[in-house]
């Protein structure tokens, strides 16, 4: 089938994002299925339009006429100027102008990977949701929306997922939250709602390998950051930011003072302290930790595999951030979570069996002392408790090999129909 896939993450700056939408295209070409277009989630969030000349004296630009309508009720307006060829996508830093009619006349089914983006009044969930309804309203594509936490209760978001989500041919969370929460709008569903995210698909060097690789001299120093100091023969703890931080509400809050705290006091007291920064917001507020007490840094620009090599093989990661716990989780490590942007670290810790809490990633300095506590526990776990976390993970990357489920669905509904046919 031709693919159009919509929330593509595999250019961003982001070791979940390329990390995500690598294994969801790995999924489609392994069906047989081609990606004809792609949607960046770049086009998704940024408005393109007509822009007021007057737009530099405000604190954000003003566009008229953007593709992507604010409300529920605004829909099939909008969804005509999509006929008529009036909307087009356009990413802030790209030179591509994507007319959306084209792109939906050209697929055979639409593919959307939902990952983080559906939550709050935010113009790329809007998008997702707009493209999904035309897709199906207005040129009659089967639609499949996987691969997502969602959080849908902001006032302008939820009328729009009630009318949308019924419409879709497939579609499963990624977080046993997310499902019961509003699994009841996926009306069209057949299978599990609850598909692991496609992350869980890769798998970390095994330790004696990782150990004789990473040895190796400026290995993990991707510049501008170093991991200098780092020793992978000797058990260590990953240590990232929270996706909390990027929400505007949380401006007012400085994480930098309980991370070192909370640094400082890991590698007095339990162990080596390894800081990982997967985006450019962790790599803001670890970097100060890493000048300041002098510790290792890997940042967002290091490969994707080599993220999950050192995540899997830490013998603990304590972080606000989704796709670094289940890189450590691939490889046996557990995780202490912290708050993030939505509620998916209690879906993930959920998913993974973990009873212990999630701690608040905006009173971290108050809770040093119950994470570095909770921390020597895991520290003093053996390779048994590791084998039994690895094996969970190793039974959720099958079930998360199932994303593409509604292709094979449709591929045999479609046989079926054609022997019918043929037969008669």
């Amino acid at each position: 089938m031709r693919i159009l896939l919509i929330n593509d993450t595999s250019k961003q700056s982001n070791w979940g994002c390329r990390a995500t939408s690598f294994q969801l295209r790995r999924m489609l070409a392994a069906g047989g299925h081609e990606i004809v277009e792609s949607v960046l989630v770049t086009e998704l969030s940024h408005p393109h339009g007509w822009r007021l000349p007057l737009g530099c004296l405000f604190r954000k630009p003003i566009t008229l006429f953007d593709c992507v309508p604010a409300r529920l009720s605004q829909f099939p307006t909008y969804a005509n100027r999509v006929l008529r060829g009036q909307a087009t996508l356009k990413g802030p830093e790209s030179t591509r102008v994507l007319n959306l009619r084209q792109a939906l006349e050209q697929c055979d089914l639409v593919f959307i990977n939902g990952e983080g983006s559906i939550h709050g009044n935010r113009r790329v969930a809007k998008a997702i949701l707009f493209v999904a309804y035309v897709a199906k309203t207005v040129f009659g594509k089967p639609c499949v929306l996987t691969n997502h936490t969602a959080d849908l209760g902001n006032p302008e978001l939820l009328p729009i997922a009630e009318a949308v989500y019924p419409m879709l041919d497939d579609v499963s969370f990624r977080d046993p939250i997310s499902e019961r929460t509003w699994g009841h709008l996926a009306r069209q569903v057949t299978g599990s709602l609850l598909i692991p995210d496609a992350a869980f698909c890769f798998q970390p060097l095994a330790e004696a390998e990782f150990r004789q690789l990473a040895s190796r001299p400026t290995y993990f120093s991707v510049w501008p950051d170093s991991a200098e100091g780092f020793d992978p023969r000797t058990p260590y703890v990953c240590v990232s930011a929270s996706s909390i931080y990027y929400r505007e509400e949380t401006y007012h809050y400085d994480p930098v003072p309980g991370y070192l705290r909370l640094c400082d006091r890991l590698r007095t007291q339990v162990g080596q302290v390894v800081l990982t920064a997967p985006c450019h917001v962790d790599e803001r507020i670890l970097r100060q930790v890493s000048r300041k007490l002098n510790l290792p840094l890997i940042g967002r620009s290091a490969p994707t595999q080599q993220a999950v090599d050192i995540l899997g093989n830490a013998q603990l990661h304590i972080s606000g951030r989704w796709h670094p716990t289940i890189f450590a989780a691939v490889g046996g490590a557990p995780a202490i979570t912290l708050t993030a942007n939505t509620y998916k670290l209690n879906g993930l810790n959920e998913l993974l069996g973990l009873s212990t809490p999630t701690f608040d990633a905006l009173a971290l300095e108050r809770q040093v002392d119950d994470i570095v506590d909770l921390a020597a526990v895991y520290f003093r776990q053996g390779p048994t408790d590791r084998t039994a976390r690895r094996n969970l993970a190793a039974g959720l990357a099958e079930r998360a090999a199932h994303h593409s489920r509604w292709l094979r669905q449709g591929k045999a509904t479609q046989k079926a129909v054609s022997h019918s046919l043929k037969a008669g």
